[in-house]
């Protein structure tokens, strides 16, 4: 979970810097952050996202060796359990990366009229994060469940999968709890069904992703030492 709530804000951190100023008219009068504060907001939890980047394929190396190590064909099959739910996850994952990807670029589909103007750039800069996370998240489960391309090296996809699952867990059981208790005067851009609709799906398809992985590190034989 921490690695799919702060892995995201990578790009969004590098992003933002670089389209800052775009929003500059649209605080509307409200309080906002001063620039100092944010600076090192932005240093804490970039920090930490590179931290997790950097630490997360070396615990898994030395957590599950025999599956991070080697390339996409050596031993890895197909999970035959819950296959429906996995194909289940992998649709909803690629509907929901291409729903998200369709409000970055201005689409009003699902969104409420009177809510629209809640997505600022800075918003629509992390739904399209999210959006290319939920599909490379479908993509490396995918790959890993077959043993084409041969030549991929295992640790690719494992740790895009590992991931990308966990960002489509944590923001989303983070946006279900906001939307559920709704703190202060929190509303959603989207209307209140789809809004919980998309949570849902969102929370289900990253824990049945994870889950997949999980069977498909059982799946490859361990190697006895000499």
């Amino acid at each position: 979970m921490g690695a799919g709530f702060l892995v995201p804000l990578i790009p969004y951190l590098v992003l933002s810097g670089v389209l800052a100023g775009s929003d500059s008219d649209e605080s509307g009068g409200r309080d906002v952050m001063p620039t100092w504060e944010g600076i090192f907001v932005s240093i804490g939890v970039g920090g930490m996202a590179l931290g997790l980047v950097i630490a997360l394929p070396i615990y898994l190396r030395e957590r599950f060796p025999h599956t991070f190590l080697g390339r996409r064909d050596d031993g890895l099959a197909r999970p035959a359990r819950n296959l429906l739910a996995v194909r289940a996850a992998l649709v909803v994952s690629c509907a929901l990366g291409v729903l998200w990807l369709s409000w970055t670029f201005g689409a009003g589909f699902g969104l409420n009229p009177a809510h629209r103007d809640l997505l600022d750039s800075n918003a629509r800069l992390l739904l399209g994060i999210w959006g290319v996370g939920a599909m490379i998240a479908a993509c490396s489960v995918h790959l890993l469940s077959r043993r084409q391309p041969a030549r991929l090296r295992r640790w690719i996809p494992l740790t895009l999968a590992f991931t990308t699952s966990g960002s489509l867990f944590a923001w989303n059981a983070w946006k279900l709890a906001a939307a559920l208790l709704g703190p202060g005067d929190y509303t959603t851009p989207e209307y209140f069904v789809v809004a919980l609709t998309e949570y849902v799906l969102a929370i289900g398809a990253g824990a049945t992703l994870l889950t997949t992985l999980l069977r498909t590190r059982r799946s490859v034989p361990a190697r006895t030492s000499a």
